[in-house]
Order: C-alpha cells, then sequence, then structure tokens
C-alpha cells in the first residue's frame, strides 16, 4: 500500500523526500487563522507517517493485512511556519510483542511514535499511534 495514494492524504500534499521521508510543506490549504501549518494537516502527516512505518517495518505484512487506526494521542509544541517532516518509530518491545502477537493469532496491536519537526528542527508534534493490525479476509 502506497500511504501517499490514499485520497485523503493526497489533499494535504504530503509528500516524500529524497530519503523517503513523509514531510508536509506550508502551503495556503494547510494553513489555519495564524497563518501557520493546521493542527489537522500535522495530524493527518503524523498519522500517514505511522502508517508508512508500520507497513516497512512488516513488509512481509504489507499485502495481507489491514491496519485499522485504534486511538492517538497527540500534543502539539510549536507552531509550524516551514515544512514539517515525519520520524516515525516503533519500540523493539512493542515490534517484537507484535509480532508473537500477530503469528499466534494473525492480528495484533502496535504503538508508533511520531515526531513532526520544523526545519529549524523544533519538534511541531509529539505523538502516539496505537494500529489494529489483522489479516485482510479477517473480521475487523
Amino acid at each position: 500500500m502506497d500511504i501517499l495514494a490514499i485520497p485523503y492524504a493526497k489533499t494535504t500534499g504530503i509528500a516524500r523526500d529524497a530519503a523517503g521521508n513523509l514531510f508536509l510543506s506550508p502551503a495556503q490549504g494547510v494553513s489555519n487563522h495564524l497563518g501557520t501549518v493546521h493542527a489537522g494537516a500535522q495530524y493527518t502527516l503524523a498519522e500517514s507517517a505511522s502508517a508508512d512505518c508500520l507497513l516497512s517495518t512488516f513488509p512481509e505484512l504489507a499485502a495481507q493485512v489491514v491496519p485499522v487506526l485504534r486511538s492517538s494521542e497527540v500534543r502539539f509544541r510549536h507552531p509550524a511556519s516551514t515544512a514539517v517532516y515525519a520520524s516515525p518509530a516503533i519500540e523493539t518491545e512493542s515490534r517484537e510483542k507484535f509480532s508473537r502477537q500477530f503469528e499466534r493469532k494473525g492480528r495484533g496491536a502496535i504503538s508508533v511514535d511520531v515526531l513532526l519537526q520544523d526545519a529549524d528542527g523544533k519538534i511541531t508534534l509529539q505523538g502516539r499511534f496505537e494500529w489494529y493490525v489483522v489479516v485482510a479476509d479477517g473480521a475487523i
């Protein structure tokens, strides 16, 4: 699954840099009443980056599973007026626990942490995204 092919992600202008990381350039379509990058656009970037990280961490599962976002917790830390770059990560313990669950049950839950940083390196969003992953033909 190509995260950038998802229709809603396209509306925000999320792109991939040369290193393969997702980012969002400021544009009139994603600005808020303060002239900074809208919180909803930043959230979309962070959520998209978490899904992209999940699929790239488990490429062998990408074609056979349906990941569904269960919950998230985000904190906006600094206004973003420049491009915003996503840095997702999955803790080793969470990755191992998910692998065991998925192997045993064909489904599992996993957390992905995401930091968004502006061009100056200031953190604009810090979040955790909880995913439920199930085999595509299984019940959700």
